[in-house]
Formats: C-alpha cells, structure tokens, sequence
C-alpha cells in the first residue's frame, strides 16, 4: 500500500494531463489527502474508490493512458483493417472495472471507462480476425453511349416506355435497373410474371410483352439468352401467352388492300399522308422494314443515273456505312444524351451495312418504279436529305390506323405487314422460291422465311374483309398507282 501512496503523491504533483491520470481520479485524491478518517461518509466512499482503482492497476503493473474508444468505434474496427490493426483504448485490469463511485457507472463513456459489456465486445473483437471491408459497387446503371446506340432513339423510348409501366404497376421495390443489388431475382421474376398475366386479362396486345422483355435485357445489359435462366417464370408465361393467343403481328397484308390505304391516304389531305402512301408502297417494291425505309437517304438512292443500258436500274443502299453527309458523326453525341442526325451510319437489325436492293423491272409491278422515281424526284427538289423528308414512325402508324379505321378494316394493320405481305404475294403467284425470298428481304435464317409459304394466312385475310371492301380494293389497284405520282 506504501508503493500505492508513494505513486499517488508523484500523480498529485503533477498535472492530470501529464501522467494520464483520470480528471475523476485526481480530483478525488486532491480532495481526500490529509483529511485521515475526519471525513463524511460521501468523502470516504469516493477516496476508497480512488485508493481500489490504483491498487488494481500497481496489480497489473500498468499505468493509465488514454480513455478507452467508444464501443462504435470498436464495432467499425471489425470491418475496417486499419483500424484493426491499433488494438482499441488502453489495457483494462483482467477483473475490469469493478469498483469505483456510483456517479460515474452510468456515464461510463464520459468519465472514460467502459462498461463490461462493452469490455468483453471489445475483447471479443480484438481476438477475433478482422474481416476486410466489402467493396461498394455503385448499382449497374443503364447503358452508356455505346451500348444504347445498338438501339435506335425510337426502340429506345418504346423500351423505357414499356419498362416504366411495369414499374408503375409493380412499384419502386423491384426496379431492377435502377438498384439490381438491392433487388432478388426471383422477386423480380415473380412481379414480372404477375405483370403479364395483367396485361393479359387486360386484353393487351402481345408486342408490348416483347417489348417489355427487350427493355429488360437491354436495360439491364443482360446476354439475350440468358434471360430464360434468369427469369424463367416470366418466359414461361410469354410462352403461354404465344399459344394461347398466336401473334398474329406477322401477318401479311395482301396488295389489292396495301394499295386502298394508300388511295385513301392521298385522298385524305392530312400531313406527311402522301409520305405515308408512299412509304407503304416502297415496303411492298423493296422488301423494306419500317425503319429501314423511314431512314433511306436520298444520297444512297439510285434512280437511273447512269442512262440507258444495263446500268439504268433503280436500287437502294439500306444502312451506308461511308457517305460525304456521314463525316463527323462521333462528335454529334454526349455521354447523357445522344443526338442522332439522319445522316449518322447505322447497322441495320442483323448488324450489316451496305445492303443494296435493285428494283427487278420484270418482276416488280412497273407502276412501283415510277412511285420510286417520283419520291426521289421530289425529295432532291426540296433538297431533303431523308426519302420521306420528315416522316417519323409515330406519325406512320398513326396515319395506317387511322386509314384502317375509316376503311372499316376488322383486322390490325401495323407497318411490318407489308413487308410480309410482298413476300407472301410473290411466292403466292410464284414469283420468287424461299432462297430468293430470304436474300432479297436479308432474313438470317432461312427458318424466318419458311412463314411465308404458308399462303393459307394471305386468303385468310382476305376472307376478313367483305365484298364491298374487296370490290373497292380491285378499283383502286385498277388506277395504276396515279394517286401516289
């Protein structure tokens, strides 16, 4: 005890700071030095815990450092190696703090010793291994510049359209896009399943499932194929809905009924309909998508110019991937938001470029060259740089409904129609075999041509449509196409 108080004297003479000693605990020797037992009960109490505390630490033969770290920053140790590595606050006497004045065990904290729970976390944690600190990944977000121009700016918006109706209807919970870490797979498969059984009892059109599983793959960035493994409820049910209710978008439209909803777009007086007419009967002359020929150039049209002979052929150039107009297209977009010019090259659906189709004079109607040879004619005289000038998708397939509405059509009409119905018409009259089909449409596999023989589903729609609708269909096809001059 003699060593105690010896030691006791030198922290006296010396500031707090100095020799580590608690503020508590040099106040409370100051206070009870020279007083011997003529001291109240209070005093004595506090000066028997002073006297216990630095009796336990000449025990353990260590002196006081700083206080101990809170217990938080103890737990944050355990993810942290740095931290980890400092083993955290000083050495506490083995039997820890078992004494000392009752004022200052509930504010362990402040007065800088710790609670034994907290104690034995603290030892707990110090003995164990420390984890290394998981690596925060910012949530995959949508595709950058590169990777959404595999997409045209309209695909696009249809696919963010699509995506945020389901969005809407699920709710926030299982955006997978916006945080894919946060949200479960199989979750989000469900949701998505639930999704299109809706939209099938609502009696939604089959396309816009389509649509909504490209806007995931796309959006996500995921490998076409392996949405199946990922979402295999959501494929069952698209697969249900493609047997319960075959699609029937794929149809093809018959000629005689192409050419009455050009005459009646012509007739009709409203805007871009004559760029409409136009543009449905360049489908049926060129096997063209609706995309495709919407973006046809008038640089990359070929009318004729080189004079009588063998080279006095029209053609098409689908997709150019070098003209004079094309020259800086890197710099026309930004990393937010790209700016898509009609002059920017682009692939077409099956990744080529530089497709050219020539308009065969002995077997395509001779009346579709002359169509051809006028739009060209106007589009150079108003120096558009597009075929159609300005004609857009909406606007197209707003125009074909609306003419299919008034024509009291009891079928769906959409713009890929008349690609298939030009090679449905052409094997129908034997015009062309599936080999020339295929390499003239620029169909990949030969499997996506193999519809087409299939005439049953031409005289079915055909057989949709009254006789007073036929009978009007032949008059306009008797008109030699003068409307659309």
């Amino acid at each position: 005890m003699s060593t105690c108080k010896e030691r006791s004297k030198c922290w006296l003479t010396a500031g707090p700071d100095e020799c580590g000693v608690p503020r508590w605990l040099a106040r409370t020797l100051r206070s009870s030095v020279g007083l011997g037992h003529a001291c109240s009960a209070p005093r004595r109490r506090r000066r028997h815990a002073a006297w216990m505390a630095i009796l336990a630490c000449s025990v353990t033969g260590k002196l006081f450092s700083r206080p101990p770290a809170p217990p938080v920053l103890a737990v944050a140790s355990r993810r942290s190696p740095a931290s980890a590595a400092t083993p955290p606050g000083p050495v506490v006497p083995a039997g820890g703090w078992r004494c000392g004045p009752r004022e200052h065990n509930s504010g362990a904290a402040a007065s800088g010793r710790p609670a034994r729970r907290e104690l034995r976390l603290a030892r707990r944690l110090q003995a164990a291994p420390a984890k290394p600190e998981a690596t925060k990944r910012k949530p995959d977000r949508c595709p950058g510049f590169l990777g959404r121009s595999r997409v045209t700016a309209l695909t696009r918006g249809r696919y963010e359209q699509a995506y945020a109706r389901f969005v809407l209807a699920e709710g926030k919970r299982f955006d997978l896009v916006a945080s894919p870490r946060l949200v479960d797979l199989r979750d989000f498969d469900a949701a998505l399943e639930r999704h299109i059984e809706r939209e099938f009892d609502a009696g939604a059109h089959k396309a816009d499932v389509n649509y909504l599983i490209a806007a995931v793959v796309h959006l996500a960035c995921w490998p076409r194929r392996e949405f199946g493994t990922r979402c295999p409820r959501a494929t069952a049910a698209a697969a249900g809905w493609s047997k319960l209710e075959p699609d029937r978008s794929k149809d093809p439209c018959p000629w005689i009924l192409g050419v009455l909803l050009a005459r009646w777009l012509c007739a009709s007086g409203l805007a871009f309909a004559l760029d409409a007419a136009r543009c449905l009967l360049l489908q049926f002359a060129f096997y063209l998508r609706p995309a495709e020929c919407l973006r046809l150039l008038v640089s990359a049209c070929f009318g004729g110019e080189g004079g009588r002979g063998k080279y006095n052929r029209c053609a098409v150039m689908i997709a150019p991937s070098s003209t004079d107009d094309c020259a800086g297209a890197r710099s026309l977009g930004t990393a937010r938001l790209p700016v898509v010019q009609p002059s920017v090259p682009r692939a077409t659906k099956t990744g080529t470029f530089d497709d050219t189709v020539v308009l065969d004079d002995a077997l395509v109607d001779p009346r579709l060259k002359d169509v051809f040879l006028a739009t060209l004619r106007d589009a150079r005289a108003g120096g558009h740089q597009r075929l159609l000038r300005g004609l857009t998708y909406r606007v197209y397939f707003k125009l074909l409904t609306t003419a299919a509405s008034a024509l009291k059509f009891k079928f769906r009409i959409t713009p890929h129609m008349f690609r298939h119905g030009a090679a449905s018409e052409d094997f129908f009259r034997k015009l062309r075999d599936l080999p020339a089909i295929q390499q003239r449409g620029r169909w990949r596999s030969l499997s996506s041509v193999q519809r087409y023989q299939k005439s049953g589903r031409l005289l079915a729609v055909l057989r949709r449509c009254d006789q007073v609708l036929l009978d009007d269909a032949l008059a306009a096809d008797n008109e030699h196409l003068a409307f659309a001059l």
